[in-house]
């Protein structure tokens, strides 16, 4: 038996911006390059470097930067193999010590 996994996948060159309404909640997976992320009413900005995923509300998403970027329904099973999962609506970011990304963001 074969699984299909429905995705969209987009390369993004310095400055370009996407923008698009999600109607479900969505995994955000930076392939390569980095990405600046705003989604819903949060207005929080997010970075996230290669390798790094972000699930996102429905809604609203802006998604700027220089690299390649994967979207993927959060409720269509597939997973990332990340190191860092940054979900949205979370108030560590603004935790963040001086001189350091927040600890949910650091790499070992």
């Amino acid at each position: 038996m074969t699984a299909m996994m429905t995705y969209a996948r987009f390369l993004l060159y310095p400055d370009e911006v996407l923008r698009f309404d999600a109607r479900c909640p969505l995994d955000i997976h930076c392939e390569q390059g980095g990405l600046w992320l705003t989604a819903g009413t949060e207005g929080i900005d997010h970075h996230l470097r290669s390798g790094e995923t972000a699930r996102s509300p429905a809604g609203r998403i802006l998604i700027e930067g220089d690299g390649i970027v994967t979207l993927v329904e959060a409720t269509a099973g597939m997973t990332f193999s990340s190191r860092v999962e940054t979900p949205f609506a979370n108030l560590a970011l603004l935790a963040t010590p001086a001189g350091g990304r927040p600890q949910h963001l650091r790499r070992n």
